[in-house]
């Protein structure tokens, strides 16, 4: 009877498919991004919101934010949050080239948080998530804490179903109105973006506020830039005002720690490290020579 082997084969389809891990149904794929979406486009959103809608998106949660970044322009507080995102879902392996060309073109941003918010996602996005137990943030009132932003930022993975469900997003729940299935989700981090380092390597030579160029160039030279050290020893000289050297005092014991962890030499006067410096100061890199038959480029006047 080839209808009854037909029949019987498809059911053995069917249970074979259901064996594993299922996908989640479309209908919970449409739900929770529109949810996100929903959620991105408020003048206000809620970071809360945001980092549940995440857990469950992985990489997708980053392609929206790309989208409706251009609409922000006139919103400070919105770019400012946003770029604080984007470095979170970074901490926890969600980098792209979309995203770093993004964070690349905020040094131009006039607000001073939304480009630190973005040397910092820069750092997230090309550092190995593997290495993170000694870091300690520079962003911070001093370095004598160390977190591993990796764990402490971590998105809530093991429960977002649930949690998107309490927030109203119609998740798959069964017969008993408990969420079905996997109460979270899990994805893999994508490998670094290496290009991001680049970026900081040139941020720290055209920022304009003194603390963020420093925070840049701590960021760099832990990237292996020798030249940022150049600003993190100037910063140490000392100034005939009190009240300045104080004020001064966390910034130059984050600059300081940068120094001695990169270069391994546990020097503390900037006297000591300014001699340093005039020892180990890279040569200046080697004009390109135009090619052959073509006159050298005209000096400025």
């Amino acid at each position: 009877m080839p209808s009854m082997r037909f029949s019987v084969s498809l059911l053995a389809l069917i249970v074979a498919a259901g064996c594993g891990k299922k996908a989640p149904p479309p209908s919970e794929s449409k739900a929770v991004l529109d949810s996100y979406e929903a959620a991105l486009f408020l003048p206000e959103p809620d970071m809360n919101v945001l980092l549940v809608h995440a857990a469950w998106l992985g990489p997708d949660a980053i392609p929206p934010i790309l989208r409706i970044w251009p609409s922000t322009s006139l919103n400070e507080k919105k770019r400012i949050l946003l770029t604080r995102f984007l470095e979170i879902l970074a901490w926890n392996g969600f980098r792209t080239m979309e995203s770093v060309k993004l964070l690349a073109g905020m040094n131009r941003e006039r607000q001073p948080q939304v480009r630190k918010n973005a040397v910092g996602a820069l750092f997230a996005s090309g550092v190995d998530l593997g290495k993170l137990d000694h870091y300690w943030d520079p962003g911070d009132a001093g370095p004598g804490h160390t977190s591993n932003p990796n764990k402490s930022l971590r998105l809530p993975f093991q429960n977002c179903r649930e949690l998107l469900a309490r927030q109203g997003v119609a998740v798959v729940k069964g017969p008993d109105g408990a969420v079905a299935g996997d109460p979270g989700r899990t994805h893999v981090a994508q490998p670094p973006i290496t290009q991001a380092f680049g970026v900081i390597h040139k941020w720290w030579t055209v920022e304009s506020e003194p603390a963020l160029r420093i925070f840049a160039a701590i960021n760099a030279i832990r990237t292996g830039d020798i030249n940022a050290a150049e600003p993190l020893i100037e910063i140490l000289r000392p100034v005939d005002d009190p009240k300045k050297n104080a004020a001064l005092e966390n910034v130059r014991s984050c600059a300081l720690r940068a120094l001695q962890e990169s270069s391994g030499q546990q020097l503390t006067s900037w006297a000591q490290w300014d001699a340093w410096w005039q020892k180990n100061r890279p040569p200046p890199p080697t004009p390109k020579r135009p090619p052959e038959g073509q006159p050298p480029p005209l000096k400025p006047r």
